[in-house]
């Protein structure tokens, strides 16, 4: 405030000169566009400034020139009305997604500046459309959310994976006790009550795990069965047991039996996903051929393993270049992949930064610590078959495991290259040819018989060969045998053996049932998962095993926890579902990281995003709890998110538009990342003035 003198003698007087006070009634705006940012429909904003000298208004100034950022159709300056009009017209897909345009003021030859910020508000794209088709009646009324849901657990009484025929039978998978429509041996249609496990196909009923213990497999005459009340097997009157073409089906059963191992490997080679990385497990002696070193040291390590796999250990004995062009270890590939993704296992003895490269340039950083952890290099051009990699820390040890390099734009799970299985294949097949010959040089065809289900014939064996065999009367319901001339025990001993008919036992932990394979821990369709807190890999894959049923997107544990939705409905094993969100939060503090299972928890960024949505709906929680001490729980929790966010850690003040800080948006896809957002400042205010309301003796919901 400048002085203005008025008189001067024995006493100088000055008066203080009023100081200028501007104002602008439109400082920021934010501007509505589609998902991709283009702002669809033309907006116009004008702001309207004002400067006050003291208490009295001032017109005696003047708006400067403004350049117009991209994006913004026109910066209209009207210093007739003191105005600025900002006009974005529609369809707009250049305008950046935030700024700030300075906007120059001249009072009494003194310039001043005034800035209006701008940002957008993106739309979230659009979802696919659901689809219900062929539901069941009661799919349907669970579907409409009718449920019994109990104050400590969710029921779930029938569960069915298939389709529903023209006809109201069913094809697929049925779960529970209920009335089915099924189709009889006679092909009508009936009602069964099923319980247990069934499976049905066009109606008919294919195979049946009853309540009772007892399994089914067939249909009409045409049945396997196991009797719980008996512990007896039983089969239907047109079952047959045939031992015919015994060497072609020895040869064949012992090429499976011999090439298991090898066949499991060449299957877990996934189309697309193929290593180009030969001897990737590291199951070798030498590494010489293997991995190539250029002023690093690298041993096999036998003793530190990863997942059962043996390692790589590197020393780093100088710092690697900035292209790791020197100080570094690599693979030469099968061939140049175009693009190429690779990725490895990794731990270090200290934590440092691996950079990594695929042929050429464009090297990546990545920090590695003293845990295991997957590094990725994805969708990289590359101008060779070299995949480079070198630590930045002179000195530093680190393992390597599981390197995988595929002709993709996204990294793939670790498989060997095809070339590490070719042998294992060759040796049983040499297996397979010995057991051949060994069955041709001895005979077998003429010691083997077919038994049917109208009796027991000779087939290539005399009366002469078999005339010491003697069977006990009971155990033969039609026929000519005599008794006497069959042995029991011997034809038990030389026919019905486990490498002959091993399920005839029904210790079933292996094998397929229908659509469901079983083996020692689960019944399964599709993929199996059979993991504690995971979901199976696709939809229709359903895991019935020892740790819980669990389907794509939905568990239910042994424990009695479980999850809907992929986990957006979870809760414990008490039945909580809120106390579990609030059960994980750090020791004494109410905004989470921004994920619970984060790896590197407490170094993880914090979501003041999810704080601010939690203790707005926690608030509402309160007034609609029964029990009034969680109730007064579920209230004090919001209130310590509040204080919490409201706290100097999470305020932005002057710093930024906006009023909170430190907020995640989508962290995998390095969006919003400790960012401000929208929807965080809404949710805020939104507790707040329902806090002020239940301070008031209102209801969250309720109007001031």
């Amino acid at each position: 405030m400048a002085r203005q003198l008025i008189a001067r003698g024995q006493v100088n007087i000055q008066i203080l000169n009023d100081a200028y006070t501007i104002n602008q009634s439109v400082s920021s705006y934010v501007f509505a566009a589609a998902s991709n940012g283009t702002v669809l429909n033309a907006v116009t904003v004008t702001s309207a400034i004002k400067v006050m000298k003291g208490d009295t208004d001032f017109t005696a100034f003047t708006i400067g020139s403004i350049s117009k950022p991209a994006g913004f159709s026109a910066v209209t300056v009207n210093n007739t009305d003191k105005t600025i009009t900002y006009t974005v017209a529609a369809n707009t897909a250049n305008l950046p997604d935030n700024g700030i345009i300075t906007i120059p003021l001249t009072i009494a030859g003194v310039t001043y500046s005034l800035s209006f910020a701008w940002s957008k508000a993106k739309a979230g794209a659009a979802g696919k459309d659901g689809a219900d088709a062929n539901l069941l009646d009661w799919v349907a009324d669970w579907n409409t959310n009718k449920t019994v849901i109990g104050t400590n657990s969710v029921i779930t009484p029938k569960l069915f994976a298939g389709v529903k025929n023209a006809d109201g039978t069913l094809t697929g998978t049925a779960i529970g006790r209920f009335p089915l429509s099924v189709k009889n041996s006679s092909g009508s249609i009936a009602t069964e009550t099923i319980d247990g496990i069934y499976g049905f196909r066009a109606g008919v009923k294919t195979f049946a795990i009853d309540n009772t213990g007892s399994v089914q497999l067939g249909n009409g005459n045409q049945v396997t069965r196991y009797n719980a009340a008996t512990g007896k097997i039983e089969f239907g009157s047109e079952v047959s047991l045939n031992w015919t073409s015994a060497i072609a089906t020895a040869k064949t059963e012992a090429v499976n039996a011999a090439a298991t191992d090898a066949a499991t490997k060449v299957n877990v080679i996934r189309i697309g996903t193929r290593n180009y990385i030969k001897n990737s497990a590291f199951a070798i002696s030498s590494l010489s051929g293997v991995i190539v070193t250029d002023g690093v040291a690298a041993v096999l390590d036998t003793a530190t393993k990863y997942q059962g796999y043996n390692t790589i250990k590197i020393t780093q004995t100088t710092v690697t270049g900035s292209n790791a062009n020197t100080g570094r270890a690599y693979f030469n590939a099968i061939r140049q992949c175009n693009p190429a993704s690779f990725c490895m296992y990794v731990k270090a003895s200290e934590e440092t930064v691996l950079r990594i490269r695929t042929g050429g340039t464009e090297a990546a950083d990545f920090p590695i610590g003293t845990s295991w952890q997957l590094v990725k290099l994805e969708n990289k051009i590359p101008t060779s078959v070299v995949a480079l990699f070198g630590a930045t820390t002179a000195g530093v040890t680190y393992n390597m495991a599981l390197p995988m390099l595929v002709e993709g734009t996204k990294a793939a799970d670790w498989s060997p290259a095809p070339e590490d299985t070719d042998g294992r294949i060759t040796d049983a097949r040499a297996v397979a040819d010995a057991i051949t010959a060994k069955a041709n040089n001895e005979g077998w065809a003429t010691k083997l018989t077919y038994i049917g289900s109208t009796g027991i014939f000779t087939g290539t064996l005399s009366a002469g060969t078999i005339e010491a065999i003697t069977i006990n009367a009971l155990q033969i319901t039609a026929g000519t045998i005599d008794t006497a001339r069959l042995n029991v025990d011997a034809l038990k001993a030389s026919l019905i053996t486990a490498a002959n008919i091993d399920a005839l036992t029904l210790n079933v932990t292996k094998g397929k049932i229908g659509g469901w394979s079983i083996d020692a821990d689960s019944i399964f369709r599709g993929t199996k998962n059979n993991t504690s807190g995971a979901y199976t890999g696709a939809s229709g894959a359903i895991t019935i095993g020892s740790n819980g049923v669990r389907g794509f997107k939905w568990r239910l544990e042994s424990t009695g926890a479980g999850a809907l939705a992929g986990g957006n409905i979870a809760w414990d094993a008490s039945g909580n579902v809120t106390d579990l969100y609030l059960n994980r939060l750090p020791k004494d503090e109410y905004v989470p990281f921004w994920d619970f299972d984060a790896p590197n928890i407490p170094n993880e960024p914090r979501d003041a995003s999810a704080a601010a949505i939690v203790a707005s709906e926690l608030l509402e929680l309160s007034q609609l709890e029964d029990n009034p001490q969680k109730a007064k729980e579920y209230k004090t929790a919001a209130i310590s998110m509040l204080i919490e966010l409201s706290s100097d850690k999470y305020q932005s003040r002057d710093c930024k538009p906006s009023f909170l800080l430190h907020s995640v948006g989508h962290w995998p896809n390095k969006s919003e990342m400790d960012a401000s957002i929208n929807y965080a400042d809404y949710y805020y205010i939104e507790a707040l003035i329902r806090y002020k309301k239940m301070k008031q003796g209102l209801r969250v919901t309720d109007n001031f």
